[in-house]
């Protein structure tokens, strides 16, 4: 009995052991279906979780070499419109509102990339179509924003990452991102600091305005301000690749370039309350040549700014005002602007008209021309455009309007973006 026993028992653990091993080899190929990319799981599941996500535009941030020191950080475009950003109250909506809606995203990445100090974008290929497309974003914001420099240093190219994503409980899969990346060094914590600097110092300098003044006034006054106390200086062309703060330097230490007068200008038209961008020419003929400057807008007119040309600007009081480079028209533009296009036609001369328009230097109504301007313009000043400019037919009619007058005149020739020259004279009232 006890040998028969044994034996039934051995049968029985056989029996068992197939059963067992029967279920986990059916187990595994569960399991292996559900976990193997393309099996049951991506079946059920998977395939269309990835597929909408991959369907979903997306953004990434981060900072240090891309995909080898950084750890990248996503958004989905839903998510980027909802942050909320303190520099975009200090910008026009001019150049945005010119973008597409995919491009308006690419432009809050980038803005929320200056502001929170990430050097790395990576956009979504759906969002847009190569660099060129990302780069023409980027400056856009410059010229919407005082705090973003003009003068931009970057590079860039194209990128395919892959993300992890839940699928069923503790299952993921990999979803693909690929397009276009910029990594931008303007975009730096300590750039932000300085520009948090300059804000301050630019709040400090509207509180002072007078009360009771104009929106022009207000605009004359600030632009004076930035021409009084900002010194044009150049920046080492060893140094290209350093990024300057142009508008800390403006504001704060008083020394800087175009750029810096343009950022600085615009920050304080903005927190006054006045809608301006900033325009901006590019060369490359000569090397690389640009100039920005700003466009306000007051009263439903736009105006050029160019407080970059401070020896243009009258002595306080003068019945020239500001001068001829403060809220000027397209016709007395040095530049054509890049970006042009996205501007209203600034078509008047808020402080100073001009008196004629004449054919050339020599043209026997020259003389005639700023006299009848002087006469105009309480004896003080006269402009007149030229087509053709000779220096020395406009010395010899500058002495006839000398001896008509009895007193001695002064002028100055401004070169315009038409190749026609803007003549201005006067008594030596400029500084």
């Amino acid at each position: 009995m006890a040998g028969k026993q044994i034996k039934w028992k051995k049968k029985e653990v056989e029996h068992i052991k197939r059963v067992v091993l029967t279920v986990f080899s059916v187990l595994c190929v569960a399991v292996a279906a559900f976990l193997v990319p393309g099996g049951l799981m991506d079946i059920l599941f998977g395939n269309e979780i990835v597929a909408q996500v991959e369907a979903t535009p997306y953004v990434a941030f981060s900072n240090g070499e891309l995909f080898e020191d950084s750890e990248e950080i996503l958004f989905t475009a839903e998510q980027l419109l909802e942050e909320q950003l303190e520099g975009a109250q200090y910008r026009s909506q001019l150049h945005f509102n010119a973008l597409s809606e995919k491009e308006q995203i690419v432009y809050r990445a980038f803005e929320y990339a200056m502001e929170k100090g990430y050097t790395n974008v990576l956009l979504d290929g759906q969002l847009v179509e190569d660099r060129e497309a990302a780069e023409k974003v980027l400056r856009y914001l410059s010229w919407d924003s005082p705090l973003l420099e003009q003068n931009l240093s970057f590079g860039g190219g194209t990128f395919t990452m892959y993300h992890s994503v839940p699928v069923v409980w503790i299952f993921s899969r990999s979803a693909q991102l690929k397009g276009v990346y910029l990594s931008v060094k303007n975009f730096t914590a300590d750039l932000w600091e300085k520009k948090q600097s300059a804000l301050q110092e630019a709040r400090t300098v509207v509180a002072a305005l007078p009360e009771g003044l104009s929106q022009m006034e207000k605009a004359e006054h600030l632009f004076r301000h930035v021409a009084d106390t900002i010194t044009y200086a150049d920046y080492p062309d060893s140094e290209m690749d350093v990024v300057y703060s142009y508008l800390y330097d403006g504001l704060v230490e008083g020394k800087t370039h175009c750029d810096g007068y343009t950022n600085s200008l615009a920050l304080l038209l903005r927190l006054a309350g006045i809608e301006n961008a900033e325009k901006n020419f590019l060369s490359e003929e000569k090397g690389v040549e640009g100039h920005t400057w700003n466009c306000m807008e007051i009263d439903g007119v736009w105006y050029n700014l160019d407080a970059v040309s401070e020896s243009a600007i009258p002595e306080r009081g003068s019945v020239m005002g500001a001068g001829f480079r403060f809220a000027f028209s397209d016709e007395l533009l040095e530049y054509t602007a890049s970006n042009r296009e996205v501007f209203p036609p600034c078509t008047e001369n808020y402080c100073v008209p001009v008196d004629a328009t004449l054919p050339s230097s020599d043209a026997s109504g020259l003389a005639d021309a700023v006299v009848r301007g002087y006469s105009r313009h309480g004896w003080r000043w006269a402009l007149v455009i030229i087509a053709e400019y000779d220096k020395t037919a406009t010395e010899r009619q500058m002495q006839k309007v000398a001896n008509r007058l009895q007193e001695t005149v002064y002028w100055r020739s401004t070169s315009l973006h038409d190749g026609r020259t803007a003549l201005l004279v006067h008594d030596n009232i400029l500084e």
